[in-house]
């Protein structure tokens, strides 16, 4: 049964990718939820809302997962799970997010303990994912049109040698789909519907006992990375390729105050010297592109506030009913919503966690190192307690 521990019902926490990055997002996620900052006044948050994109979805939904207990403790478990589960440590094969197929340094490093029944099954289990893969991609060259160069470039798949197999054995024991379902907190998680390149928002009820793994496995696989999954009839990947930070979902749900957390620094924090390589310039390409997203999505509430500034003049002037209209479904367009004129729209703040320095880029993001994953999450917890408006670009 669902639990209410003070909740803070217009309160959200919106969450991005960044893979192994996303770890920052545990540690500021434990410091608002322990009283621990002063944009809570100092007191823990108990927010009402979690969206999540990605490895962002993964941390929105095991906090969701245990809204049956208070926020506080959900976030305490949530950095544990990075910490023992996800981390690549002494005594574990490898990080809690992928594996390599048919790695032979499982076999052979001394602190790997691993069960050799479960890494023979393993092996086979690579061995036909594999033969299964080529002989698809060889069918496909001898097949498909066009030039030798395309067809060859076609070939091309380094999904084929990931295994998500390590995400899927967390999320099944740590993910609990029933309290999801029955819980009083909002979650929406962002994926990309792959055939049509459309966005798609999965909601609590959608988290069946069946397809919440799945959704969370769909929203985190990176293109040509991991491979896509099949949920029905549909085919999804990454919620990132279409909206990286899910702030508009928050927004929609009923959030009026809003914690945006993402593990990228401003563009203009990273030194151009880090960037002249073809690596540095695709990374740099990259985060470019996540910014105007992020700042795209602020600028649309900094509207909705202006429309209400503008409604309320309006109001105090006196002017015709029919104005009125006008300026609130003008207020409904800038968050993309056509709702009924009547509804009363509040003023949106939104307080932006990230930092300043680069995490390593898109080589971080695989980086699940132990020490670099607990430095993520102290940085979090640090940047949480630290945190300046001004410096960080809130929308007051």
């Amino acid at each position: 049964m669902s639990k209410n521990f003070g909740l803070d019902k217009h309160h959200a926490i919106v969450l991005s990718g960044g893979g192994a990055n996303a770890a920052y997002e545990a540690g500021v996620v434990r410091a608002l939820t322990a009283g621990a900052c002063g944009v809570t006044g100092y007191q823990p948050l108990e927010p009402a809302i979690y969206t999540g994109t990605s490895s962002g979805a993964f941390n929105a939904a095991i906090l969701t997962s245990w809204s049956d207990y208070p926020a506080a403790a959900a976030a305490e478990y949530l950095e544990q799970l990075w910490l023992n589960q996800v981390a690549w440590g002494p005594g574990r094969c490898g990080n809690g997010f992928f594996r390599i197929r048919g790695d032979p340094r499982r076999l052979f490093d001394p602190g790997c303990d691993v069960d050799r029944a479960d890494e023979a099954v393993e092996t086979l289990e690579d061995a036909l994912h594999l033969s299964r893969d080529i002989f698809r991609h060889a069918g496909q060259f001898v097949g498909a049109g066009g030039s030798l160069g395309r067809r060859t470039l076609s070939l091309v798949d380094l999904s084929m040698f990931i295994s998500r197999g390590p995400l899927k054995h967390l999320l099944d024991g740590a993910l609990r789909p029933a309290v999801i379902r029955d819980s009083s907190k909002v979650l929406r998680i962002a994926v990309t519907e792959w055939t049509r390149g459309e966005l798609r928002i999965f909601h609590n009820q959608d988290m069946t006992d069946e397809a919440a793994v799945f959704i969370v496995l769909a929203s985190a696989a990176i293109p040509g990375f991991f491979q896509p999954v099949e949920l029905g009839s549909e085919v999804y990947v990454d919620g990132g390729v279409v909206m990286d930070t899910p702030l508009l979902p928050a927004i929609q749900a009923g959030a009026e105050v809003v914690h945006v957390i993402y593990p990228d620094p401003e563009v203009a924090n990273i030194p151009l010297e880090a960037i002249r390589s073809t690596y540095g310039s695709f990374d740099r390409t990259l985060l470019i592109g996540k910014a105007r997203v992020i700042n795209q999505d602020i600028d649309t509430a900094r509207r909705i506030n202006e429309g209400l500034d503008l409604l309320e003049r309006f109001r105090t002037a006196g002017f015709p009913e029919t104005v009125e209209r006008r300026a609130v479904l003008a207020a409904a367009r800038s968050i993309g919503q056509a709702r009924a004129p009547e509804v009363a729209y509040k003023r949106l703040l939104i307080h932006r966690y990230h930092p300043c320095e680069d995490f390593g880029g898109i080589a971080g993001v695989l980086n699940a190192d132990n020490e670099r994953i607990r430095s993520l999450i102290e940085k979090g917890r640090e940047d949480a307690v630290n945190h300046n408006c001004m410096q960080a670009g809130c929308l007051l």
